[in-house]
């Protein structure tokens, strides 16, 4: 953005109530508690979904968390304080990579399953509810295959919960953002184009 447009994100110079002309109500998710939890090493029996084609023995290589994991099973129990108790099953999609009995690498999506029972903080009860929220990061490099489709491993985890709730808030704001015209890139093939000459030049 130009220099000159002060309406812009950045930093603040001189009197930061300079500017301001308007309140207005922004929907954000407000975090009411949260915790994390670690595990260096959490064990899983895990099942895959392997050709019959495929040669055996299987040699174990790696293992990681794919995407955003599911909750499942929820029970909540409110407790005193405004804490509630929060128990379920944490489902983690996974790959497992793995060689075969040829020493060809391949791979299979499995769920590392971990069953949860935490207390956390939460809102009264109101028109709009809170929701419980996951993230999760599973590393391994340690497991055994214990059948053609069943792997043991020992797998690093972090997780981190917690509490939302849709809020709206008021908050002080200098306008809409002003964005400058684009300016774009002369290397552009109408550019060498037109930018031909109409006759050769005369050697």
């Amino acid at each position: 953005m130009s220099e000159n447009n002060h309406i812009k994100a950045g930093r603040i110079c001189g009197n930061p109530l300079t500017g301001l002309c308007e309140r207005i109500v922004i929907e954000v998710q407000r975090v009411f508690d949260g915790a994390t939890t670690r595990y260096r090493s959490k064990t899983f029996i895990v099942n895959l979904d392997i050709a019959d084609t495929l040669p055996e023995p299987f040699t174990f290589i790696s293992s990681e968390s794919t995407g955003a994991p599911k909750f499942e099973n929820v029970i909540t129990t409110r407790l005193d304080n405004c804490r509630t108790r929060i128990q379920g099953e944490l489902i983690i999609p996974i790959i497992i990579r793995f060689r075969d009995g040829e020493g060809i690498l391949h791979s299979s999506n499995s769920e590392a399953i971990i069953p949860r029972d935490i207390i956390l903080n939460t809102p009264a009860s109101a028109l709009v509810p809170y929701c419980i929220t996951n993230a999760v990061k599973l590393a391994c490099e340690l497991g055994t295959f214990i059948s053609r489709t069943q792997v043991n491993m020992v797998a690093c985890v972090i997780i981190l919960t917690k509490i939302i709730c849709p809020t709206d808030i008021v908050v002080p704001t200098y306008g809409r953002s002003v964005y400058p015209e684009t300016h774009e890139g002369a290397d552009t093939i109408c550019d060498r184009i037109l930018g031909i000459d109409i006759f050769p030049p005369i050697e």
